[in-house]
């Protein structure tokens, strides 16, 4: 059972450290949440997704219907995009709702149900919802302001969007698991994160990277069942449309997989934040009397 502390001081390769070892100690129901908070936004990309590839293919077949919308390529970028930020908006307030029971609760996360933290899930939706807006509105401006000027435009708003994150991103786990007021999160999150921003970005850009490199992965991997596929069937479905339902059923897996892959490593992310929340200088000595109880009690058991 992980027993390591939320309020300590640590280093940036330990919070990374200690990320990745919350998320493997209590892997069965962390997987389990996020999922279930992602899964309809997973389901529903995953359906137009397919839906949009069908319509390119079958569109004079008896399956056309299936078919049933059309998207650009920049039409779908802009659809990528919007999902991207739907999932941010659902499985980050998960990931600092799993923190939070972690530590309030007696159980931990042992058989820990999404019932038992609903209604804890959706007040934090709110939360995150409220503190991350002005946030979120800076990074659109940023993609939509530089994503069309090219290679260069679009790296200069990666680069924006980090710049942006790492100042905003404490103001969550402030509103959420400091129980401060919305002014104190937004004034404690642009300080710290402006005063201490080198300090703050290492563990960023590496969980926001890893999440990438998983995001590439399974692109990779779809383009490659795609160039398979044409290879294999050909390219018109009329010709042998068993072959080309079959693929589709398991571009529809691929996609899943793709969607939920992104959703483990923005949850991640969501993890990585609360340790970042718990290792600040004025929140260190702030570790309960109730913790420490815990702690010794579940020391004394062993």
């Amino acid at each position: 059972m992980f027993k390591e502390p939320l309020y300590i001081r640590r280093s940036a390769s330990e919070k990374v450290n200690i990320t990745f070892e919350f998320i493997r100690e209590n892997f069965k129901p962390f997987f389990r949440n996020i999922m279930i908070a992602a899964s309809p936004l997973c389901i529903m990309f995953a359906i137009l997704t397919l839906a949009n590839e069908i319509e390119d293919n079958v569109a004079d077949t008896s399956l056309s219907w299936l078919g049933f919308i059309h998207m650009e390529n920049d039409t779908y970028d802009n659809f990528f995009l919007l999902f991207l930020y739907l999932g941010f908006m659902v499985v980050l307030p998960m990931s600092l709702t799993l923190v939070q029971t972690h530590y309030d609760r007696n159980e931990r996360l042992t058989n820990l149900k999404f019932k038992d933290i609903r209604m804890t899930y959706f007040l934090n939706l709110v939360k995150w919802f409220l503190v991350s807006l002005p946030m979120m509105l800076i990074l659109v401006l940023a993609y939509y302001g530089f994503s069309n000027s090219g290679t260069f435009g679009t790296f200069f708003a990666i680069v924006v969007s980090i710049i942006v994150f790492v100042i905003f991103e404490m103001a969550p786990p402030s509103f959420i698991l400091g129980k401060e007021t919305y002014s104190e999160s937004m004034n404690r999150s642009i300080s710290y994160g402006i005063g201490r921003f080198w300090n703050t970005l290492p563990l960023t850009i590496y969980l926001v990277l890893l999440a990438m490199l998983v995001f590439l992965w399974e692109i990779g991997l779809i383009a490659f069942i795609t160039d398979f596929k044409i290879q294999l069937i050909g390219s018109d479905p009329g010709n042998n449309l068993f072959a080309y339902i079959v693929y589709w059923i398991i571009l529809l897996f691929l996609l899943f997989a793709l969607t939920g892959s992104i959703a483990l490593g923005l949850s991640a992310l969501g993890v990585g934040i609360a340790f970042q929340y718990g290792s600040l200088e004025d929140r260190t000595h702030l570790i309960s009397l109730k913790e420490k109880v815990k702690t010794f009690e579940s020391l004394k058991d062993e």
